[in-house]
């Protein structure tokens, strides 16, 4: 059963032009986010309801759809959860201010709805994550810089 899915796996790899020498020089450099909601958060209300949901929601969409953002969301309930994670495609020479510094854009930061804990560099061993338009979001951050 095991040797028939590793089996597969290697088809599938050979299909899609996968060779796991070319796999290092590939890889992409990602950070993890981790925000946290602050004082302002109102547990009262759900996160959908909070003050400036739009807002917080165009952009955290608008980084998604850049490919900043690459994966994200409460680490737990959507409504219970104390913090959030954003995995972050940062190609180049992008380090964690820069990171910052775009995070710092969401409309629930000075509102102090979430804050940043925790911005590291993720190594990614096992799996992957594709990302087409990785870094137009940091390239224009840096530029401005």
């Amino acid at each position: 059963m095991l040797s028939e899915k590793l089996d597969s796996i290697s088809r599938i790899r050979a299909v899609k032009g996968f060779d796991s020498k070319d796999r290092q020089s590939s890889v992409m450099p990602y950070f993890v986010v981790i925000r946290e909601r602050g004082g302002a958060w109102d547990w009262s209300v759900k996160m959908r309801q909070q003050a400036e949901w739009p807002a917080h929601a165009t952009f955290i969409d608008t980084l998604a759809d850049s490919g900043f953002i690459v994966a994200g969301g409460p680490l737990g309930g959507e409504d219970d959860a104390a913090r959030v994670m954003h995995v972050v495609n940062a190609p180049g020479e992008v380090n964690e201010s820069a990171i910052e510094a775009v995070m710092a854009g969401d409309p629930w930061t000075p509102m102090g709805l979430l804050r940043t804990v925790s911005i590291e560099p993720w190594s990614v061993l096992v799996g992957g994550l594709d990302c087409t338009e990785c870094g137009s979001v940091l390239n224009a951050a840096k530029s401005r810089d």
